[in-house]
């Protein structure tokens, strides 16, 4: 009997050491003067890093977040992805009920994956509606480097990317789905056309960055040389364009609200850039290119921007930053009264969802 009690427990060890983490997290100590914002939706997994960039927005903002009592949400966030568990190890959220000082309350009536919707033909973009935007990598808000002082240095008339380039892992979703380049598409393009710069090393970047690099379209594979995320947003600083290249399965990429909170010009493909929220305009604060075929050219229009245009689109770049992607734009308008329905991003659920839609519509 004891050795069949002992195989039990060993069996539900995880989910014991689960509860209790899940008890102890229950008891935090909350603050009168912080006013709640409150989540009761049934799949938080669903949303992963996302939800983390969510509450982590709020916390920063100085408002205590607390998620709807149960265990499982518990256990669905500390079983999800890494960034996902962050709220737990940064002790950023409360599991309790809804409090009487709660100010907002998020749940699956309001809060939706279905973020691509605004795309299908016969759904209208209603005024009601707010997208919540692509942030950061989620490592920046961890670390708190997101905000860091990084000046003004755009000394090299060049565009840049740092990435992943990985084809097994960015397959054709972007174009199967969004008629977007996909950035292995992107980087063959401009390889077979000699007109990248691949770097392999940091030494190696350090060493170009010595001089003023010029015209020129600089590309680190970070499958060959990973730049450190605390440093990225120094690097970035340096150059005056940023090609937008983008995600695993969807266009947006945390890539693109880092390149601009560095001031950089996003060269981007027409169909991401009107995706975004609000879009983005060519020659105010983007650089458009239609498909492969005008790729290079457009690469040609950045280097032949004069400096008076190139100050303006920058000024543009960081307006448009402020006002919409940094954790107090998105507060303020999650907040307001102006919207009734919200659509948070899920990556692979966003883009099956967007694909029943249009089955749907057919």
């Amino acid at each position: 009997m004891i050795s069949i009690f002992l195989k039990f427990l060993k069996q539900k060890r995880k989910t014991l050491i689960q509860f209790i983490g899940f008890l102890i997290n229950k008891s935090q100590t909350h603050k009168a003067d912080k006013p709640f914002i409150h989540f009761n939706i049934s799949q938080i997994n669903q949303y992963s890093r996302y939800f983390y960039l969510l509450v982590k927005f709020f916390q920063i903002e100085g408002y205590q977040v607390s998620i709807e009592r149960k265990f499982s949400n518990y256990k669905k966030i500390i079983e999800g992805e890494i960034y996902l568990k962050y709220l737990i190890d940064e002790k950023t959220i409360s599991f309790c009920s809804k409090k009487k000082n709660t100010l907002k309350e998020f749940n699956d009536s309001n809060l939706s994956p279905a973020y691509f919707n605004f795309l299908l033909e016969k759904k209208s973009n209603s005024s009601n509606e707010f997208f919540i935007p692509i942030a950061m990598h989620p490592i920046f808000y961890n670390r708190n480097t997101w905000s860091k002082p990084i000046g003004n240095s755009k000394s090299n008339h060049s565009v840049f990317m740092a990435g992943n380039f990985n084809s097994a892992l960015y397959g054709n979703s972007n174009e199967k789905h969004f008629k977007v380049l996909s950035r292995t598409t992107i980087y063959q393009i401009l390889h077979q056309r000699s007109a990248l710069t691949a770097i392999e090393s940091i030494d190696e970047l350090d060493r170009m960055l010595v001089q003023e690099v010029k015209r020129q379209c600089i590309i680190v594979n970070a499958e060959k040389c990973r730049i450190p995320i605390n440093t990225l947003r120094i690097y970035l600083n340096q150059f005056t364009f940023f090609m937008a290249c983008p995600g695993v399965v969807m266009p947006y990429c945390h890539n693109i609200a880092e390149a601009m909170s560095a001031g950089c010009i996003p060269l981007i493909q027409k169909e991401y850039a009107e995706m975004m929220h609000p879009p983005l305009t060519d020659k105010v604060n983007a650089i458009f290119f239609h498909s492969a075929n005008d790729l290079t050219d457009s690469l040609q229009s950045a280097y032949n921007l004069s400096e008076a245009a190139i100050a303006d689109m920058q000024k543009n770049v960081l307006n448009y930053y402020n006002n919409h992607l940094t954790p107090k734009a998105v507060v303020n308008k999650l907040l307001s009264n102006s919207f009734q329905k919200y659509f948070l991003l899920a990556e692979q659920t966003s883009v099956n969802l967007f694909e029943k839609g249009k089955y749907n519509l057919d």
